[in-house]
């Protein structure tokens, strides 16, 4: 199935969920990482129940220190 990350199509197995793709990307544990699916953001407690279905739109953001 396909879904778009960071408005990059991506082409993933079904019934992934959220915590699985997060972690092979090794962001499942990064500190300030938030992310939404489709406009509505998920708390990191849902990450392991969300299963990303066809088209969802997932955007990740990663927060940066600088100065």
């Amino acid at each position: 199935m396909e879904i778009t990350v960071n408005n990059k199509p991506i082409k993933v197995q079904s019934n992934l969920k959220l915590s699985e793709y997060l972690s092979a990307h090794s962001l499942s544990n990064a500190r300030g990482t938030a992310v939404a699916v489709n406009d509505c953001v998920i708390a990191k407690s849902e990450w392991q129940r969300l299963v990303l279905q066809e088209n969802d739109q997932v955007l990740i953001i990663r927060a940066t220190q600088g100065g």
